[in-house]
């Protein structure tokens, strides 16, 4: 009678255990109001994740669903002690590197629409709808929306630049084709010029003429020096023959005929010269080529001119040049905070590391032996070392009668596995049964001397925590088990 009293006030316990820790681990949703809301794509959102706002935890993902379209149904669960503004946004943030996604809700951006928008709170009576702002466009703007803004300033501004520098190139090509004439047109002149020196025939005819009239100065210079000298002869000499002189005058006024003679014949040569539609065509084409050529360097002097004094090119390229700095301290903040990250997954060395280490999932069993009574603490990690391989190593009965666990395991299927090994450091294999959803099912045969089977059905309260009834040695002496599985 002891006995069954015993056992009943343990059963007691165990269910109100149960309740207690169902009511505690369930997350519960009975002092919170609903929010639907509406999202294009959940970005890995599940039940029971964390809502945000401000950073402080609010609520929890109540369920996530698609409807009869495929659409994503997400139902909040917000404790009512917080009231969500009507102007605050709802945000998914999905899980980058080790954080889980999440909801979080932030204040909207402060604009001169915003601020016009009357201050209220979403409804309490579970009606309440809140729309998600949209997915960020890429991992990188998930991971740093500074970074990922900063790039897209920089991309504009070099953007920017290269069309300015279009702009310009295209009037500098002007510029370089003008100056491709100009040197074309000087050739020209050049060419020209060779061309009338070097032609024999104008330049004989030019030294003919150049030592006639050196012969023709030469002998008017010797007639006025003699005359000069007959003449102060006879002013001098009262002695004087006039009629040596008036010889001496005829035959002046002769070598004055055949100067003037011979002056007439070189007026007469360059004259020929100057008529000559060689020469007269070939200055007429180096005048033309001078003017064309200084046409071309008021041209290029003018749309240089333009070039740097465009007022609006001028405040182009000077919010080039502001945005160009302002983008580079970005990308320098980027490229450090870029550096941040990569030194904490990366080697002294420079080499990237990302070490392989299997998931690992450990689980902790606090049971209670009926009958008779005693109670068991078990350790278990599980490792999996790959799709279809598992390792599970843990301690038996801790700190009572403490005994290894260690066994090798293969995957059938996502919901059994085969174990084998030491169990309790007995040699024995175990199997399990854990379905996605309902109670799972585990049974332990061990000890190849006195060979036993240990059972147990689980019913999971959450993720996290199990509630299970079962037997150990049910082949010889069955012992009911009651107890609590927690996982992480």
């Amino acid at each position: 009678m002891k006995s069954t009293a015993k056992v009943g006030a343990v059963v007691l316990l165990a269910l109100g255990l149960g309740i207690y820790l169902y009511q505690a681990l369930s997350h519960s949703t009975g002092d919170a109001y609903k929010v639907r809301l509406i999202v294009s794509d959940t970005q890995g959102l599940g039940a029971q994740s964390v809502v945000r706002m401000q950073g402080v935890a609010v609520g929890e993902v109540l369920s996530v669903d698609l409807d009869s379209n495929n659409q994503p149904i997400v139902w909040l669960a917000i404790k009512r002690r917080y009231r969500i503004p009507t102007s605050y946004r709802f945000k998914i943030t999905s899980g980058i590197l080790i954080s889980a996604a999440q909801v979080q809700i932030v204040p909207a951006p402060r604009t001169d629409d915003t601020a016009k928008l009357q201050t209220g709170f979403l409804p309490q009576d579970d009606h309440a709808v809140g729309s998600s702002l949209p997915a960020p466009g890429s991992p990188l703007a998930n991971l740093s929306p500074e970074l990922a803004n900063s790039l897209t300033t920089l991309n504009g501004t070099f953007g920017t630049i290269t069309e300015r520098f279009d702009e310009a190139y295209k009037k500098i090509d002007v510029v370089l084709s003008q100056t491709e004439k100009l040197m074309s047109t000087a050739n020209r002149i050049a060419s020209s010029t060779n061309s009338v020196i070097s032609d024999p025939r104008i330049k004989t005819s030019l030294i003919g003429s150049l030592e006639n009239i050196k012969a023709t100065t030469d002998d008017a210079h010797m007639m006025s020096t003699q005359l000069r000298r007959d003449m102060d002869d006879l002013v001098g000499s009262s002695k004087g023959n006039l009629k040596d002189f008036g010889t001496k005058i005829n035959s002046l006024l002769d070598h004055v005929d055949s100067t003037i003679q011979d002056t007439d014949t070189v007026v007469q040569k360059l004259t020929e010269q100057v008529t000559d539609p060689h020469l007269q065509q070939s200055l007429q084409e180096t005048a033309e080529l001078a003017r064309a050529t200084l046409a071309r360097f008021n041209q290029i002097a003018s749309d240089i001119h333009a070039l740097t004094g465009d007022p609006d090119l001028q405040a182009d390229l000077k919010h080039s040049v502001s945005n160009l700095k302002s983008a580079t301290e970005r990308g320098q903040q980027a490229i450090e905070r870029v550096d941040k990250i990569l030194g904490a997954v990366s080697s002294p060395d420079g080499k990237a590391r990302f070490p392989k280490i299997p998931s690992v999932s450990l689980t902790a069993n606090v049971s209670e032996q009926l009958n008779p009574t005693r109670m068991r603490v078990d350790l278990d990690a599980t490792a999996s070392l790959g799709k279809r391989s598992l390792l599970d190593f843990g301690l038996y009965d801790l700190g009572q009668n403490t005994r290894l666990n260690l066994q090798g395991g293969s995957r059938f299927s996502d919901v059994t596995d085969l174990r084998y090994g030491l169990y309790a450091s007995k040699l024995g294999v175990g199997f399990d049964y854990t379905p996605h959803g309902g109670p799972s099912f585990r049974a332990d045969l061990w000890d190849t001397e006195r060979l036993r089977l240990d059972v147990r059905g689980l019913f999971r309260v959450n993720k996290n925590a199990s509630f299970w009834i079962g037997s150990d040695n049910l082949l010889r002496t069955p012992i009911p088990m009651v107890g609590v599985q927690l996982n992480q």
